[in-house]
């Protein structure tokens, strides 16, 4: 029964990882379009900057990982039944935080990352 149950613990973190991929054609773009045209104008003007700054990288940092940790979470209970109280949300979000910053430290990190930014990161 143990093996069962792991099996059906792994095909339910396929299924949310999944949905997520597949959500992320759209609703990280349209995520960003809401920043840029809302907050992030405000940012930009403040501070005299342009659209790709470290405020604007933040966000969209914070805005991936929570959208991330909404579709899986919200998958996991409705096909899975798992249920979710704040701690486990807080957990989820932590670790998709952890894998979202991996992956823009790595456009930061990469070769062709305008130099002119690095100085404000590093």
């Amino acid at each position: 029964m143990k093996t069962r149950n792991s099996t059906i613990g792994a095909l339910a973190l396929l299924v949310a990882l999944g949905v997520t991929v597949d959500a992320h054609a759209d609703v990280i773009p349209l995520s960003g379009l809401v920043w840029e045209f809302g907050p992030g104008q405000l940012v930009n003007r403040a501070f005299d900057v342009g659209t790709f700054n470290p405020v604007s990288w933040a966000a969209t940092l914070i805005f991936a990982a929570t959208i991330s940790t909404l579709i899986e979470g919200a998958t996991l209970q409705r096909f899975f039944a798992v249920k979710f109280d704040t701690r486990r949300w807080l957990i989820w979000l932590a670790a998709n935080f952890v894998s979202t910053a991996v992956a823009v430290a790595s456009v930061f990190l990469s070769s062709e990352f305008d130099a002119n930014y690095r100085p404000w990161l590093f």
